[in-house]
This record gives structure tokens, C-alpha cells and sequence, in this order.
């Protein structure tokens, strides 16, 4: 007989049926896998009846490293290590970090933040400023060398003031020098975000031909974002020698011109207004507005780099860039010299009055300026003057390239009546 799943087939039955080998077949693979299901069970039984907590834990200890085994007791339950051994040398520790989040700064505003430095290590510790990047200074230093287990201050200062207007992130560093062998520079960094009261559009105010003969008027869009309407109390313009010449008007903006600038709450519209005065060539400086809104005042600023042009025009040569009234004398011999040439037109209802003269040049013992007879042009609306710019040879060597050095500087008199004086500037080398 056969016995599958518990029950009993007698061999006779399955022979006297219709399909016997069929069946027989059939019942011997049922038996088959029955057997093998079984046998399985009894195996886990078997490993469950024999696992042991201890023992499984012991066995996966032998698969650890020894450093691991050492920290664990008797128990099975891991321990904290032994403690680190102190250093053997100095050793620096920033306590309260090594990087600080100003988060939100209003444009043009300072503020500083001082970090706790610690020697950790068991010799002396010396701290010394390395370097800062080019906008947070080092301004406070407490000790410079500090025993073991000292604490001293550093403070880091940063200022808003001069980030482009339209970067609104900063992250800065200073670099602090030490001792300590694993960490001979250790860097303080700061860093948050900048807003703003109010914005100016353009940023800056530029004119490459500005006329010096006339008053002129350049626009500019302020825009205020905060609590009261906002106006101008007050105005001034750097370098101060320049300062007569300018001024400032101002007007509400329309309620179309604030939808331009997204949150905005006011704004000025406002005309810089240039008098007629102002020497011929180059004109750099700032223009510092003082505001009032809601009660509170700030100061903005609007850079100014315009090109002052009048009735006396200058031309030159590849050497002389007009727009910066400057002449290119970097390659001179000192044993051949040189000479450069170049032309300024008068016009106007004054050219005939108009006379030139050389007012000063530095440096005067190397560089030699001469200015020639005047000549009317064929049109007769123009008189040219011819300026010689000439280097002896001979000459004293000298770097007047504006690298390191100041330029080298030609100024002309003037009889006209509104321009009184014309500054050239040389880039001159001698060697």
C-alpha cells in the first residue's frame, strides 16, 4: 500500500480501476512533495529549538574587528571606548563655530560678530591673521597667544556698504594663522543675505559726452520699500571740489511707474542736475543722497562716471583715448626719448577769443608739453591747437602708469568762458 497525506491506498484498488497507472502515477508525486514539505519543517523546528540568544551574540562578536570586541562586557552590551589622549601640542577649537549667519542685512549697514577661540591642546597656542577677503575685516583680536585651555575673542567685521547692488547673497572669510599642526589655517567665514530699503534705476548714472557748456539734467527712478512716503533732505557730492556743480530735484513717481518694480510701496522721481563748469575730460565721484521716511533716515548713493565735452574738443592718434582724455606713453627709451601729438578744436561763438595755455605738468623733469600757434580751419567754424608731448632723451627713468604709481598729468588754462581748464592724463613709462 501507499501512504500519502496520512491515508491509505491499497495498491488492489488502484490496480482494478479504469485508469490504475495514471492514478498510481499521480499519487507517487503527491507523496513525493509531501515528503520534501515535511522534512523542511522539521528543519526550522529543529534550529528554532535550538537558538540561543547568547550564543548567536557571541557568534557575530567573532565577526567584529578587536577594537570593537574590547568595548563590549561580559553582558554583550557594547561600551564607550577609552577617552581620546590630549593632544600633544597646541590645539585650536572654535566654540561657538567656525561659520556665522548674519541672515537679513540691510544695504549700507555694518555689523560685526565675534567668535570664541580656544586652545585645546596642552602647549601654547599663538593665533595670527593670515588674510581677509576683501570686504570683512579683522577688527577686534583679543590675544595672540593663548595657554592651555585660554579662550580669546575674535571679531569680524562686515559691511554691506560697497556689494554690487545687484548681488543680494554674501559669504566672506578671514584666515587666522596658528600653530597648531593639524590646522595651521583656520578659516572664519560669515555669511547672510542683503535687503533693501530702496533701489535705484540705473544703479548708476553714465554719459560719455556730457556737454560742460550747458546745464544738464539726468533722470533717475528711486524706489522705496517700507512704511511713509519718503523725500530728499539733503544732497552732497565727492570729490567735495566738484560739488557746486551738482544738485538734486526731485517728484513723486506715478502709480504706473511704481508698478514697474515689483513691491514697491513710494519712490522719487529724480533729475540730477549738472551746472555748466566743469573741466573738459573725465568726471568720477559719487553723489550721496540723504532720505527720510517714516520717521527714519538713510543715506544712498549714485555712482557718477561721466565724460565732461565743451566748445574745446581733443582728438589724437591710436596713443590717445578721448573719452578718458588720456595719452599712452608706456614705451619710451630713455636714451632716444619720444614725442606724441595730439589736437584740440575749439568752437563756439568764443573760438576766437579763446586762447591755451600750459598750466602745470607733472612730472615736470621728465615730461615736456608745448602748445602751437593756433590755426583756423578751412570751414571757419573750428581753430586747431597742436600739443606736443615730448620725453628728452636722456630722461630720468620713471613708472607713471596708474599700476602702483600715480599717472602722469598735463593741465591746460583756458580763456574760454565756461571752461576754464582741460586735464590730460599720460600713461608714461621711462626705462
Amino acid at each position: 500500500m501507499v501512504v500519502a497525506g496520512g491515508s491509505v491506498v491499497r495498491r488492489s484498488e488502484i490496480a482494478g480501476s479504469p485508469d490504475g497507472r495514471s492514478y498510481s502515477m499521480r499519487t507517487l508525486g503527491l507523496a513525493l512533495l509531501m515528503a520534501a514539505v515535511g522534512g523542511g519543517l522539521g528543519y526550522f523546528q529543529s534550529r528554532i529549538a535550538d537558538f540561543h540568544p547568547e550564543r548567536e551574540r557571541f557568534a557575530t562578536v567573532g565577526k567584529l574587528r578587536p577594537a570593537v570586541i574590547s568595548q563590549m562586557n561580559q553582558s554583550g552590551k557594547q561600551e564607550e571606548g577609552p577617552a581620546e589622549e590630549e593632544p600633544d601640542g597646541p590645539r585650536v577649537t572654535v566654540l561657538n563655530g567656525e561659520m556665522y549667519d548674519f541672515g537679513s542685512m540691510e544695504r549700507g549697514v555694518t555689523r560685526s560678530h565675534t567668535f570664541l577661540i580656544k586652545n585645546t591642546g596642552t602647549k601654547p597656542l599663538e593665533i595670527l591673521l593670515q588674510r581677509t577677503t576683501c570686504k570683512c575685516t579683522l577688527s577686534t583680536i583679543g590675544k595672540q597667544k593663548l595657554a592651555p585651555g585660554e579662550v580669546t575673542e575674535v571679531t569680524l567685521e562686515w559691511s554691506t556698504k560697497d556689494v554690487p547692488r545687484n548681488q543680494t547673497t554674501f559669504s566672506q572669510l578671514a584666515e587666522i594663522e596658528t600653530n597648531d599642526p593639524d590646522r595651521p589655517i583656520l578659516e572664519l567665514r560669515v555669511r547672510g543675505e542683503i535687503t533693501e530699503k530702496y533701489r535705484l534705476y540705473p544703479p548708476q548714472l553714465e554719459a560719455r559726452e556730457l556737454p560742460g557748456t550747458e546745464e544738464n539734467r539726468l533722470p533717475v527712478r528711486l524706489f522705496h520699500y517700507g512704511d511713509g512716503a519718503v523725500r530728499v533732505v539733503g544732497s552732497r557730492f565727492e570729490p567735495e571740489r566738484y560739488g557746486k556743480y551738482f544738485s538734486v530735484e526731485s517728484e513723486p513717481l506715478s502709480p504706473d511707474a511704481l508698478k514697474a518694480m515689483k513691491g514697491a510701496t513710494g519712490g522719487l522721481l529724480l533729475h540730477v542736475v549738472i551746472r555748466p563748469g566743469l573741466p573738459v575730460g573725465p568726471v568720477v565721484g559719487t553723489l550721496f543722497l540723504d532720505l527720510e521716511a517714516g520717521g527714519q533716515k538713510q543715506t544712498v548713493d549714485i555712482p557718477l562716471r561721466l565724460n565732461i565735452v565743451s566748445d574745446i574738443v581733443l582728438a589724437g592718434g591710436p596713443n590717445f583715448d578721448r573719452y578718458r582724455t588720456m595719452l599712452d606713453m608706456r614705451k619710451v627709451s630713455a636714451a632716444e626719448g619720444k614725442t606724441e601729438t595730439i589736437f584740440a578744436f575749439v568752437k563756439g561763438p568764443h573760438r576766437q577769443d579763446t586762447k591755451l595755455s600750459v598750466k602745470s605738468v607733472d612730472p615736470a623733469d621728465v615730461l615736456e608739453v608745448t602748445i602751437g600757434e593756433p590755426q583756423t580751419l578751412p570751414s571757419g567754424r573750428s581753430i586747431k591747437y597742436t600739443i606736443h608731448f615730448r620725453v628728452p632723451p636722456g630722461a630720468p627713468r620713471t613708472e607713471r602708469t596708474g599700476r602702483g604709481s600715480k599717472l602722469a598729468k598735463v593741465v591746460l588754462s583756458s580763456t574760454h568762458p565756461t571752461t576754464k581748464e582741460i586735464r590730460i592724463y599720460v600713461r608714461l613709462s621711462v626705462k
